[in-house]
């Protein structure tokens, strides 16, 4: 049996630059290749922007996460591969607006702002992270698409949400400062003051210390502009019982059956069971070969 080299390509990686620590992206794809390690599956991390052609080895197994930083030549040498997987962290496909497919109707963008598409349709698997991530992805390039059903959290990451889910919750809802402009700090606002709220603003910070802070707020406003994958910000406060206002249209959690059903240590063992299952999904897409 032929034992093939894995490697895992995306932006950027939490554990080579602080920067991206508390990244979204960056948190799941750190998650993800920690329980992979700890399994004795060791990838090669790419980072997509320092990619050229002959760094692709045409013997390797891929799974391509974020690669928004990679050259087309760099792209298809992974594609001519023909042994690759897509996780899908956002819309790559969509040139206008960048990465975002909310402007257009039923979020199918036209086809003269669409991009890579065989990159897509030449995966083995391409994964999203929920329904509605799932089916606007697949409406789009036009290739099957797997949803995972969640974000990924780490075990200690979940003991503390659970933890902070009995916190006693004060009578402000938190609206968090964003100068991201899809973020829309002011629509949250203005929402907030149209039905009477008191609230405060709360600023970025650091992973716990955020979640700390949140999590003694009777409820969250949340207003995005752009259509949200999954919204591990939302799914966390649900955990930690905080109430959410919000537009589900946006929202790709909200395409999940669990969605307003459950909260608190309930919905935590639902993610934890949902995680588990997608981590195992996303190795053996690209373990399968060896």
């Amino acid at each position: 049996m032929v034992v093939r080299k894995l490697y895992f390509v995306a932006d950027h990686f939490a554990r080579h630059n602080a920067k991206y620590a508390n990244g979204g992206a960056e948190l799941d794809n750190e998650t993800f290749l920690r329980w992979a390690e700890k399994k004795g599956y060791n990838f090669t991390l790419l980072r997509s922007n320092d990619l050229h052609v002959e760094d692709i080895d045409p013997e390797g197994n891929y799974l391509v996460a974020n690669f928004y930083e990679a050259s087309d030549p760099v792209l298809q040498a992974i594609q001519n591969t023909g042994r690759y997987s897509i996780w899908e962290h956002d819309h790559k496909y969509c040139i206008k607006p960048d990465r975002d497919p909310s402007p257009y109707r039923d979020f199918i963008v036209p086809a003269e702002y669409l991009r890579w598409v065989p990159f897509y349709q030449g995966a083995s698997k391409i994964f999203a992270f929920s329904n509605l991530h799932a089916d606007v992805v697949k409406r789009n390039v036009k290739a099957p698409v797997e949803p995972l059903g969640t974000c990924f959290w780490t075990d200690d990451n979940f003991k503390l949400l659970e933890q902070l889910s009995v916190r006693p919750k004060n009578n402000l809802w938190a609206i968090i400062s964003s100068g991201h402009p899809i973020k829309n700090t002011k629509g949250s606002i203005e929402t907030a003051q149209r039905l009477g709220l008191n609230f405060n603003l709360i600023q970025p910070a650091e992973y716990t210390n955020f979640l700390t802070e949140l999590s003694q707020y009777m409820g969250l406003v949340f207003m995005p502009l752009h259509l949200e994958t999954f919204s591990r910000l939302v799914a966390e406060a649900m955990m930690m019982k905080v109430k959410v206002i919000t537009d589900t249209t946006m929202l790709g959690l909200a395409s999940e059956p669990w969605y307003l059903r459950n909260s608190g240590t309930s919905l935590i063992n639902i993610l934890q069971e949902k995680r588990d299952k997608a981590l195992e999904s996303l190795l053996g897409s690209v373990t399968k070969w060896n």
